[in-house]
């Protein structure tokens, strides 16, 4: 009898949203509170600590973001920054995850700038991947569209400094910085046409991914129409598209379905956050939304979110998908491998390899019986159709003008 846990386990994984203070492993805030006390910083109050108990199991994702705010006044110092992103990409590494991807707010302190947050962070990373050669690590900069536009412009400017744009490729590590997740909210600061000639800066100038987080909005049509017609390589937190939202409205439901279908944007989603956010409610928010875009086979990442902080890992979020969206073991290893592929790095062996980290794939594939015919990966390929006909950057029109020629010579 198939032992589904183990299988996850060992399942080739891609890990597309993790948030760095929530990654960090709860025996670390202990160390973390004790460098904030050398460094003359205040003592915990008894709800800070009460919510760093909770660090790891919390009740509802209300007391779980009000935990990792906790974490984030402990960071202070550069090397905890480096010794927690080490520790981070170490057990992702032994969850059998190949592509791991930051989302990262840098912390700020007397010892720490955005830019010397970042830098220790890809400090971290480089040495990290001299040692896990088949291991592929990005960081995308988190930049809150509440804040005012001079405080996203800086963030911006950082980004085209540090990550990799057509003036910079040549750089050392560049490579590393790989974009930008766009938080909205209600409350923005910055207009949709002024975002818009952001976005078309950005896509002139670089090859950076632009991730759209949709965690802050209500049922603001409108705007979320307008987010859509953005085109975003991916959106997350994306549950306000669901039809369990609070939307009364079934047309404009319908019309953001169509849009969101007509787009093929992929979508990030992390079961165990979509639990914690409705603990009261008998069904998860996206558990039919779900099932409608799996049975059109529209691209869906699954993804931990906050791994540490809600105490799951990225075998356990497929494990919970099994259990609970009645998914064969089958199911799971073609959401892993359309994932590989929509981390569009271009596979090297072989102009014949259509996904990265095809070796590590077929070798998982063939212990288990899995289906790995070419015919089988073509159709992945063919579904993902409207993902590969978005506007793309030189690069990726040349890995396209490939795929297709396999796909119809």
């Amino acid at each position: 009898m198939l032992d589904l846990k183990l299988f996850c386990k060992k399942l080739p994984k891609c890990e597309f949203n993790i948030r760095w203070e929530a990654c960090i492993k709860k025996s670390m805030l202990s160390m973390l509170e004790e460098h904030r006390r050398k460094s003359g910083g205040p003592e915990l109050t008894a709800e800070q600590r009460k919510l760093l108990w909770a660090y790891g199991e919390p009740r509802d994702m209300k007391e779980a973001l009000r935990s990792m705010s906790v974490v984030r006044e402990l960071i202070l110092l550069q090397e905890d920054v480096f010794t927690i992103t080490s520790d981070i990409v170490d057990r992702y590494h032994s969850d059998n995850v190949f592509y791991l991807e930051f989302r990262v707010k840098p912390c700020v302190s007397n010892e720490l700038s955005p830019e010397t947050f970042l830098r220790k962070m890809i400090q971290a990373i480089v040495v990290a991947r001299d040692t896990r050669r088949h291991m592929t690590i990005k960081i995308l900069i988190i930049v809150e569209l509440e804040n005012p536009i001079e405080v996203i412009n800086e963030i911006i400017d950082l980004v085209m400094i540090l990550g990799r744009t057509y003036r910079s490729r040549n750089l050392p590590d560049s490579d590393i910085i790989h974009g930008l997740e766009m938080a909205f909210s209600d409350s923005n600061k910055i207009s949709m046409d002024q975002l818009q000639r952001i976005i078309d800066h950005i896509r002139r100038e670089s090859q950076l991914i632009i991730v759209f987080n949709l965690a802050k909005i209500n049922n603001n049509v409108d705007q979320l129409y307008d987010i859509l017609l953005c085109r975003p390589d991916r959106l997350s937190n994306a549950e306000i598209l669901s039809t369990f939202n609070k939307n009364e409205n079934k047309i404009d439901q319908h019309i953001l379905t169509d849009r969101l279908i007509s787009t093929k944007l992929p979508i990030e989603f992390c079961y165990t956050a979509n639990r914690l956010s409705y603990p009261n409610s008998k069904e998860s928010l996206w558990r039919n939304h779900f099932y409608y875009l799996y049975s059109m086979e529209y691209p869906i990442i699954p993804t931990t979110g906050y791994s540490a902080l809600l105490g799951c890992s990225l075998s356990d979020e497929y494990y919970h998908l099994a259990v609970n969206m009645n998914l064969k073991p089958s199911d799971l290893y073609k959401l892993s491998l359309t994932a590989s592929f929509l981390t569009e790095e271009t596979p090297r062996l072989s102009s014949r390899d259509l996904f990265p980290f095809m070796q590590q794939y077929d070798e998982f594939a063939k212990q288990y019986a899995l289906e790995t015919s070419i015919d089988w990966k073509f159709q992945i390929l063919r579904n993902c159709h409207f993902f590969l006909s978005r506007p793309l950057t030189a690069r990726r029109k040349h890995r396209r003008r490939r795929i297709i020629d396999l796909l119809y010579s």
